[in-house]
């Protein structure tokens, strides 16, 4: 792409103008100065002090650009031979910090390379001494004794030039820190203890002299570097010690174990992918380095040098996982289960005897063997078993030598093997049996000579199954037959090629099937080509190919020879003859029309400035391979119209309207003219074979504008479809098989169409601008980035995305996110380090992350969101305005230096109700680390963290414990109704389920039918009618509660403060830590049920359980839960779940608070005439009687324009106002 190259060569150019500003009195013939010495600079420059919180470059910025030096003198050497002007080039400090006052950095000043100095000299040096008071971080608190020495996150720990501290020094790293305590201070080694630390530095986080040193880890630590060999290592119980490679290229991590390493109760050590931990010998009296009481994990290697380890590792509590191995003396040694090798397959031989794990299956291998050894048969069962063999891999599933043997495939549950490189599998005798299904995709998915029997095979089997036949002097024949459903990604050329009955094959795009013969019983979409001999005459040709093949998609039937009138060419799917040419269209200074539609396949109209293509195709000559296939005026409004099938093979580009020359991505570029493409045809583009180089496919100094029609057009590396702005109303651009990038150098808008990116080494969608989605579908697979917006805005208000294995889902740099609808799905199970969405910042700026609508579905392995700040200053805003936030079950909780979201139970106990557990979590960030952003009815849930996906290196502001798993929901499930009993008797009722169904069968076998509600229910109140013998009414009134209200700092103002301080007096509610009572903040449903059962002063005795198993043990909730739940005053959102962190709405609070009133047997009477609200349809059916009942009695009112606003979330003021309302009326009605 020329954006990339260019940038580059201004940015080389704007050096090299700064550089030749500055006096040179010297220049060089040739040769490589060599400096001598420089000049001493003056005192005020040598020696500065500058004030904590100073920048690197705030420094750099005030060190001189040139200084005085000597020159070696040389023949060659013109100018000033001795005295010279040297050009300071670079002026560093690599591990400074102002962090901390007393400190002292040297900034060395680099002349221009190559250069050389003579032996003694030094570079001109600055140094820096840090002057002010120290000021700890927000959540650093120094250990005893200790003194801060900086946050060594990004820099690493470098103690082998400064040498070791005498006192203790603690670190802050990531949310944890690192403590050095020198030899002597109740220490034998100079020690390190690293707690919950992480770093982000990629070199060697721990620097250390060559000196023994102890290890000491604690919590959760992770390390992506270098460390010290010499080291002795302590994971102290419960430890979690993970070691990375510090970059995703080069070379593998070596870490070599010379001394002990002790890994304590339940702690475990983490080997992660291409990282080897070399144990170089024993230890004392030959025993083990490693001494393990936790667990060993290995995605990497983990090498034992001295083969008397064999006897060790049953006793090390090794696991591998991914592709991790374990050597003993350069050998294999297998822990556990075997894992399918996805590069070297599986033969089927006698030593390969086991149990392979394949995916999230198995392949078990059963040889059947003859006395004297020899491999007679055998039993291979696929047991949900799933692989992708790698590029260059042998045959997956292979015999032995070949052996023509009996062997017998076995099919349990779901099967998907695939190898597009070759044979997936190649056995001659072959029976397949078993109930399972079977789904084989490649170059040879199923291969055999002597027998295919599947008679006793009863699943489904989706694969080309091929016979081969030698034949004498001839090679061999291939006689394929497809079953099922199956694609066709490439293969030798078949003698015959059959579709079975009821068979669906998809010949992908870029395949070609080659056969002589073709039979088609079932049904072929045909995006590929088909490649045949057939005895047809001409005339009859058409209907052949109509209705016989009767082929769909949007591929071409290329016919080679026939022997009733020898035509050889290309036809569509359903006849229609395609024009070729090897002559490219140029219509950039035509000025008139041009072509004819039937004749050429083109047609030229200058007055529209239109070019229709009409089942034609463009192939590059060896004249032609730099040429672009078609070019078009610049600067005009040009049409692109496509009918039928149409390609362009090769060329330098495939349609050509300018460069757009784009040199700042923080200026706008205006468009000039346009290219629009409309019509219901395709255009394919395919790669060169002669050597060209492909630069982007299609490329305009306009907006490319996409009506309808499809683009797949296929692009190398990071080149693609090139304009500036674009607007895609409809059509398809890209396909799964076919990649090509849009560039938008400016706003893009989506207002439909579908836009699909596979396998780019870029991003799908690049745009430089805004992005704005209203309708519309994007898929992407594989890529680096699936959206990348740069200097602008996502806005997404409806449509569609969603990403699968790319490294990145969406990543926004200096721009905000915005989404009031629409679907978001971004998947990557095999990246570790994959993200969901992005945002970065590097000017130092506020960005905002808001959802307030539409779905998040976010499953990956590193972090779901990820705000990374490269400048000062940077804030990062999360905005959910009620939106429901519940993590996946790889989960975690979601941290960042801006914000977090809590784990349940980590808020310490309300100071209304103390000794009762930990209060809900109704505070973002309660008391404790740093203030969060602006986050109204984030609640987090379901959190089964997986330690090792959760930490990103990308960033000063990271996630640590990070959500790799997240799910964004607008509509929360309500509760429906239930029919409550009376609470002294439980056991007389029955309760309906909380689904919303209202076909009368609830979770707990009760029914919510009207017409029997009553025969069921002989104990319910009815809503306006005195019960027989109503029980004392269970309200803390002001004269049973007279505690004083608590004064808080965020309701002074608030329309709420009386009602606020209503409840507050009476106990049922708390605040939200830091004098804060969050009056805006959602409530839970696990929130609502507790104030109920306060209100009602329940009894909760004997309720220390339930089955719902989204609710802990220790939950402050679970007892008002059960409690609730027994009464029939709500149920769950299943049978097993009762979603106790999820916001409540407004509907749903009025079902659960006349479910109370019921359950209460309290007299509700009707204080207002019914209201018709406006928004009545939106309501859920179930929640109407209720929201009447509510209404009627003066509880809760509507909202402005007769609105009550049914799905909308409910918050903790508007409880508070509700409640007193309540309580209210019912102490009015004691009166």
């Amino acid at each position: 792409m020329l954006l990339k190259s260019k940038k580059k060569f201004f940015a080389i150019l704007l050096v090299l103008t700064m550089i030749f500003q500055v006096s040179m009195p010297v220049t060089y013939a040739g040769e490589i100065p060599k400096y001598v010495a420089f000049e001493e600079l003056a005192e005020a420059i040598r020696n500065q002090t500058v004030p904590v919180g100073t920048t690197k470059e705030a420094i750099i910025a005030t060190l001189p650009t040139a200084v005085g030096g000597t020159l070696l003198e040389t023949a060659t050497t013109t100018g000033s031979a001795l005295s010279v002007t040297v050009n300071i080039e670079r002026w560093d400090c690599y591990d400074f910090s102002s962090e901390v006052p007393g400190e002292e950095y040297y900034f060395i000043g680099t002349p221009p390379w190559p250069h050389e100095i003579a032996t003694g000299v030094e570079y001109p040096k600055v140094k820096v001494k840090i002057a002010g008071e120290l000021q700890l971080p927000p959540g650093v608190t120094l250990v005893d004794g200790a003194t801060y020495g900086g946050d060594i996150t990004q820099r690493g720990l470098n103690l082998r030039n400064s040498g070791l501290p005498d006192k203790k020094m603690q670190y802050k790293a990531g949310s944890g820190y690192v403590l050095f305590t020198p030899q002597g201070q109740g220490v034998a080694n100079p020690t390190i203890e690293l707690n919950n630390a992480t770093f982000l530095y990629g070199g060697n986080p721990l620097d250390l002299p060559d000196v023994e040193s102890d290890l000491i880890f604690k919590g959760r630590t992770v390390l992506a570097g270098s460390l010290p060999n010499d080291c002795n290592f302590k994971l102290e119980p419960n430890a979690k010690f993970e070691l990375r490679k510090p970059d995703a290229s080069g070379s593998w991590l070596d870490l070599f174990l010379e001394n002990k390493m002790i890994i304590g109760e339940n702690a475990t050590f983490i080997i992660n992918e291409e990282v080897a931990v070399i144990v170089t010998e024993r230890g004392e009296g030959n025993t083990s380095l490693i001494e393990n009481s936790g667990s060993i994990i290995v995605r990497g290697e983990l090498v034992f040098e001295d083969p008397a380890y064999r006897d060790d590792i049953a006793n090390l509590n090794i696991s591998t996982e991914d592709r991790g191995k374990v050597l003993v003396d350069g050998e294999p040694f297998i822990i556990g289960d075997l894992l399918f090798d996805e590069a070297a397959g599986l033969e089927l031989s006698p030593e390969n005897e086991g149990v392979y794990k394949a995916g999230n299956g198995s392949i078990t291998w059963e040889p059947e063997i003859a006395p004297f050894g020899e491999l007679i048969g055998g039993v291979l069962t696929l047991d949900n078993a799933s692989f992708n063999m790698e590029e260059g891999s042998r045959g997956c599933i292979r015999v032995f030598e070949r052996k023509n043997i009996p062997i017998t495939i076995n099919v349990i549950g779901e099967n998907n093997l695939e190898n597009i490189y070759g044979e997936v599998i190649a056995i001659d005798n072959l029976k397949l049996t078993g109930s399972g299904n079977l789904t084989v995709k490649g170059e040879s998915p199923i291969i055999y000579e002597d027998s295919f029997d599947k008679t006793g095979f009863n699943g489904e089997l989706n694969a080309i199954v091929i016979k081969r036949i030698y034949e004498m002097g001839y090679g061999h024949s291939l006689y394929e037959t497809a079953y099922g459903r199956t694609s066709y990604v490439d293969g030798n050329d078949a003698t015959e090629f059959t579709v079975s009955q009821g068979a669906v094959l998809t010949i992908e795009q870029g395949a070609n099937l080659e056969t002589k013969t073709f039979v088609n019983n079932g049904e072929v979409i045909n995006n590929g080509s088909i490649s045949m001999q057939v005895d047809v005459n001409d005339a009859n040709l058409y209907t052949w190919a109509y209705d016989y093949l009767n082929l769909k998609g949007s591929g071409v039937l290329i016919v080679s020879q026939t022997s009733g009138g020898g035509i050889s060419a290309t036809f569509t799917n359903d006849g229609k003859l395609i024009n070729e040419t090897f002559t490219p269209l140029d219509f950039s200074s035509v000025t008139e029309d041009k072509g004819n539609l039937e004749v050429d396949g083109y047609f030229w109209n200058h007055a529209t400035k239109t070019l229709t293509l009409q089942n034609i195709i463009l192939h590059e000559s060896s004249s032609t391979v730099n040429n672009s296939a078609i070019s078009l005026p610049q600067g005009e409004n040009v049409t692109l119209e496509l009918k039928g099938y149409n390609k362009i093979k090769g060329f330098k580009k495939a349609i050509y309207q300018g460069d757009p020359i784009f040199d700042n991505p923080n200026e706008k570029i205006d468009p000039s003219g346009s290219l629009t493409i409309k019509g219901n045809g395709i255009l394919v583009g395919e790669k060169s074979e002669l050597g060209g180089y492909r630069e982007d496919v299609i490329t305009t100094t306009g907006k490319l504008i996409v009506e309808s029609g499809t683009l797949n057009m296929y692009s190398p590396h990071k080149k693609g479809i090139l304009a500036i702005g674009m607007e895609i109303k409809g059509g398809n651009i890209g396909s799964e098989f076919v990649k090509s990038p849009l560039i938008c150098l400016g706003d893009f808008v989506m207002s439909g169409g579908k836009i699909i990116g596979a396998n780019t080494d870029g991003g799908s969608i690049e745009v430089f601008g805004n992005m704005n989605i209203s309708t519309g579908e994007i898929y992407a697979n594989g890529v680096a980035n699936a959206i990348d917006v740069i200097g602008g805005d996502l806005t997404l208000t409806n449509g569609k995305v969603k990403v699968q294995d790319s490294l990145i889902g969406i990543k926004l740099r200096e721009g905000n996110f915005t989404m009031t609808g629409g679907d978001v799905q971004i998947y990557n199970s095999n990246d570790e380090l994959s993200s969901g969405i992005v945002l970065v910042d590097m000017m130092g700026s506020n960005r905002t992350f808001s959802i307030t609508g539409g779905t998040v579905d976010i499953k990956v392995l590193m972090s779901a969101f990820n705000f990374m700040s490269f400048g000062n200053g940077s804030t990062f805003s999360f905005e959910s305005g009620g939106m429901n936030v519940t993590t996946s079950p790889v989960g975690g909780v979601l941290r960042s230096e801006t914000f977090s979201m809590p784990e349940p139970g980590d808020i310490p106990p309300d100071a209304v109700n103390p000794g009762a557990g930990p209060i809900p979590p109704d505070s973002i960030n309660p008391g404790a680390g740093p203030t969060p952003g602006s986050m109204p009815g984030i609640t987090v849930t379901s959190f089964t963290t997986d330690e090792r996906l959760d930490v990103s290196f990308m960033s000063e502001i990271m996630i640590e414990n990070a959500c790799t798993g997240l799910k964004i929901v607008k509509e929360n499930t309500p509760d429906e109704p239930t029919n409550p009993t009376n609470p002294t008797n439980p056991s007389n009722g029955n309760t309906s389920g909380d689904s919303g169904n209202n076909s009368g069968n609830g979770s707990s076998g009760g029914s919510s039918s009207k017409d029997d509600k009553d025969d069921k229910e002989p104990n319910k109140a009815p809503v306006n009618q005195t019960p027989q013998a109503q029980a004392e009414l269970p309200l803390q009134t002001s004269e049973q509660n007279s505690t004083k209200a608590p004064v808080f700092a965020d309701t002074e103002n608030h329309w709420a403060k009386s009602d606020i301080e209503f409840v507050t007096k009476r106990g049922l509610f708390g605040g939200t830590g830091d004098g804060k009572f969050s009056p805006n903040m959602p409530m839970t449903r696990g929130m609502f049920v507790t104030v109920l059962g306060k209100l009602a002063k329940a009894d909760l005795t004997g309720f220390d359980s339930t089955d719902f198993k989204d609710v802990k043990s220790d939950a402050y909730y679970l007892p008002y839960i059960q409690w609730a739940n027994t009464s029939g005053i709500v149920n769950g959102i299943s049978s097993e779940e009762f979603a106790p962190d999820m916001p409540i709405s407004r509907e749903q609070m009025a079902v659960m608070l006349l479910n109370y009133i019921k359950a209460m047997n309290i007299d509700l009477a009707s204080l207002n005439q019914e209201n018709q609200f406006a928004d009545t349809d939106e309501m859920s059916t179930w929640a109407k009687e209720a929201v009447k009942a509510i209404q009627m009695s003066g509880i809760l009112s509507g909202k402005p324009d007769n609105k009550f606003d049914p799905k909308g979330i409910a918050t903790r003021a508007e409880v508070s106002s509700m409640l007193r309302r309540f309580i209210e009326l019912m102490e009015e009605s004691t009166k």
